[in-house]
Formats: structure tokens, sequence, C-alpha cells
């Protein structure tokens, strides 16, 4: 059995799961899921962020993975995790100098940022907690992953074709466009903090640079967070023939991104947006500075070969 920890919002939780399905495809065992980091009203956010809450969305779309038991977590987890017992504490504290004191080789954490080749070569059982964030942990079951991430209602398949034919002129080609405000924003704009999140809202300037990709012949459809960011889009946004994605939950934004002939993409929410769009000739641009300045996520592993960054 693999048990894979959820946690973040649904790009997040996709990534976990695609390399915990790998996993459990190569060892012919089953998949389940921890999602014991929600609570009723979803996950932990920094002060000041607590209205953007991240939930289990992953459920909505044609995966494969039971929820894994209290005890079959506990079977597997690290028994020093997220617990605040004095013991706990002093645990992992010296782990600062002993890294795998009293870890269970059945718990495996993800170590860095960059991909790590070791995952590959897990052994069943095993409880895995990580981001995962690169397609080289999944990328041999390319088309599993791509049919069991797709959502499990058929109309949000075909609403999101309809929709993006709708957009599409004879001669033009349709880009996604995801611009990346929500506690992103409000962290830099109003708390002036960046405790809590992973970095900066899509800036103007990535925007005019991603745009300049696509010089003619292209529509572009914009998603954001909310419909004040929608409103930010419409009223920073320079650019002719753009058309907004408004009234859609994350479920439908992704699949309307994957649609598209070609993606500007801002975050792992439109990273599956592109990934998504199986079509050869899709052509991505993705920020080159991916999280704050110097911190910890790079994109060594993260951006495809074929995708640019700008």
């Amino acid at each position: 059995m693999i048990i894979t920890q959820l946690s973040g919002g649904l790009g997040n939780q996709m990534y976990q799961y695609a390399t915990g399905r790998r996993l459990a495809h190569v060892r012919g065992v089953p998949l389940k899921l921890d999602l014991t980091g929600y609570g009723p009203l979803g996950d932990t956010q920094a002060p000041g962020l607590e209205e953007f809450r991240r939930h289990v969305r992953i459920k909505k779309l044609n995966i494969s993975a039971k929820d894994a038991t209290l005890q079959e977590i506990a079977a597997l987890r690290d028994p020093y995790t997220e617990n605040s017992r004095t013991v706990s504490r002093v645990v992992r504290q010296l782990r600062r100098f002993i890294p795998r004191l009293g870890l269970p080789h059945t718990h495996f954490a993800e170590k860095r940022y960059r991909f790590d080749p070791e995952v590959l070569s897990l052994e069943s059982p095993c409880f895995l907690q990580g981001f995962w964030q690169s397609e080289k942990y999944f990328e041999d079951i390319a088309d599993i992953i791509r049919t069991e991430l797709r959502p499990s209602d058929p109309q949000v398949l075909e609403y999101a074709r309809n929709h993006v034919d709708s957009i599409r002129r004879p001669g033009e080609t349709v880009v996604s466009l995801h611009v990346r405000r929500g506690e992103l924003a409000v962290a830099q704009e109003k708390l002036k903090s960046t405790k809590g999140t992973f970095g900066p809202p899509t800036s103007l300037n990535f925007i005019e640079r991603a745009l300049a990709e696509f010089p003619s012949g292209h529509r572009f459809l914009v998603f954001s967070d909310s419909a004040p960011d929608i409103e930010w889009c419409r009223k920073n946004i320079r650019a002719e023939k753009l058309h907004f994605s408004e009234g859609h939950d994350d479920i439908q934004d992704m699949t309307l991104m994957s649609a598209c002939d070609h993606h500007i993409i801002a975050s792992t929410f439109s990273w599956w947006g592109a990934w998504l769009n199986n079509s050869p000739d899709k052509r991505v641009v993705a920020p080159s500075q991916w999280g704050h300045p110097g911190g910890p996520m790079v994109t060594d592993d993260l951006i495809p070969k074929t995708w640019k960054m700008v």
C-alpha cells in the first residue's frame, strides 16, 4: 500500500496524487490518501489569510485512490510529525543533527524542491510526504495520470470544449492566461508580509512579456482566483482580444485551461492546466522566477524542457 499525504490546493493535490499513483502502479498495490491536514473548515493558513483555506478538491476528478484510515496512516507515518507532545518536539529538534532519528523506514519525506530519483525506487508499504512538483515523478505513466486527473463529470469536459470553441475564430488559436493573485496579492498588497505564501502575485511585467510571445492570431482567455482578481485583470492588462473566465469553480477553470491551444502559466494550478493539454503543438510560457527570489522553489525540474520561461 502507498499512502500519499495531501496538502495545499488543487494543483498541489494533483502532484501528490500523481506521484503516489505512479509508485502504486509500478508496485502493483493500492494508493490511499491521507486527508488529515484538512479540517471541516479546510487547511491552516497564516494569520490574515484565513479566508483562503484550501479544501480537498481532487475527489472531483476521476481518481482511483481511496481514503486511508487513521490506523493505516499511523502504521506508516512518522509518529513524531505534527505532534505537540514534548518528546515529539525534542525528537524534531534533534533531527537537525540526526535527520532520521525515530523516523520509520516507511515514511519518506521530500528532502528538497528538486526531483529526487530515490522516490521512483521506493517499496511498498510507504507513506509519502511532500509536494513532488515535477513530471519526472510520473511521466512514464502520463496517459494514466491524464485520464485520472480529468473531471469525473463528463459535462464539465463538454462545457469546456464548447466554451473554448465559442471563443476561437477561424485562423486564430486560444491562449489561456493565468494571473495568480488570491492570498498572494492580499499578503503583499494589504498585509505587507510574505509569511505563509510561496511567492508574489503575478506581475504585470511577466504578463506583458508573456503576451509578447503570442503577437498575432491569438485570443486570450484570462483566469484568476476570484471576481475581484478578474476585475483587477480587466483594469490592468492592456491587450486586445481578451476574454475572461467568470463564474467557474477551480475544476471548471482548470478544464477550460486544458481545452485551450496554448498556455501562459503562473502557478502549479495553471501548470496542470497546460500539462493536461496533450497536444504536441501547444506552446507554454512560464515565469523564470518561481516563488520568492532566493527561495527554495527553483524551475530545474518543475518546468518541462519544451516549455519557455520569460
